[in-house]
């Protein structure tokens, strides 16, 4: 079977969206890194991502897409979006009280909570080779992102697990929430919901002003949203045809993507334990990969201009 053949499959492609996804996501990690290293306020770089993804998002549906989506499921999807928001507001609230990579570790419990999420509420099967999985990917993200060290405290700890948490309950809602939407146009509504939310809480956060001599902020601003949006839109295009359990184990791919490319825009050397991890990783997608073939085809997705939209 030739690549081209195996990217038909429904879950062939769907694992391709997630791992598309997780490399969109760390160009926009590491333009985020750019922009803060410029003198940018966290809050604006933190507000940037969903703002930047919103405006490019619905410029895309307006001329994509004119299917209609109910007034109910709007408002659904908005909400959804209210996890993205505190996802990233936690995350950077975490790494403002402990160190990075701790932070990072705390976030990445993402895939486990997910699977635990799917298996108690979903009734998901989970088997030995979505486990193996996990464990063997989260092995990868400690590889790469280190041993913790530094400052470590008890909110610091619960804003990090409370981003991984939030990410987590945002997977499963928008599995099924988004069921049956055009990716597009459901992720324009879920980055509304998300601007929203961050248009009520930024007045709220400390603001820094960014370093006159600094120069290329506003390219690195704009990298932040445009790849947040395609990476976001990938990612509900993948949870559409593969379990939320799979989808979020290939989307682990994005602390290898953003190593290299951290090597590359940022001029940090790679050890051999973050090459190491990063072929956890790989191991880990190639385990759901082959694990996903064995299961059975999900239900078609109906994208007709007016489709009834159908809500578990």
């Amino acid at each position: 079977m030739t690549v081209a053949q195996a990217l038909r499959r429904p879950t062939a492609r769907g694992l391709a969206c997630a791992v598309a996804s997780g490399l969109l996501f760390s160009v926009s990690t590491v333009s985020a890194q750019k922009a803060l290293d410029s003198g940018l306020p966290v809050a604006l770089v933190a507000g940037a991502r969903p703002a930047g993804a919103c405006i490019l998002l619905w410029l895309l549906a307006t001329v994509t897409s004119h299917a209609v989506v109910p007034g109910p499921v709007r408002l659904r999807l908005m909400g959804t979006g209210f996890f993205t928001a505190a996802q990233i507001l936690l995350l950077y609230q975490a790494v403002a009280r402990i160190s990075a990579p701790l932070a990072t570790l705390l976030l990445y419990s993402y895939p486990a909570l997910v699977a635990l999420l799917s298996v108690t509420v979903l009734r998901e099967r989970l088997g030995r080779a979505k486990a193996a999985a996990i464990l063997i990917s989260l092995a990868g993200i400690l590889l790469i992102v280190g041993l913790p060290s530094g400052r470590v405290t008890v909110a610091g700890c619960l804003c990090g697990l409370g981003a991984g948490l939030c990410l987590a309950i945002y997977i499963l809602l928008v599995s099924r929430v988004a069921r049956n939407v055009q990716p597009i146009r459901a992720t324009a509504w879920i980055q509304l919901g998300a601007v929203v939310t961050f248009a009520v809480v930024l007045p709220m956060l400390s603001w820094t002003h960014p370093k006159h001599e600094a120069g290329g902020w506003l390219l690195w601003l704009l990298l932040v949203g445009l790849s947040a949006s395609g990476a976001t839109a990938l990612f509900l295009a993948s949870v559409q045809r593969v379990t939320p359990t799979t989808a979020s184990i290939a989307c682990t791919v994005e602390p290898v993507s953003t190593a290299l490319l951290s090597a590359a825009v940022l001029g940090i050397n790679l050890t051999g334990w973050e090459v190491g991890g990063g072929l956890l990783i790989l191991m880990a997608v190639v385990i759901i990969a082959i694990d996903s073939r064995h299961r059975p085809r999900p239900e078609p997705m109906n994208h007709g201009r007016k489709a009834r939209i159908r809500i578990p």
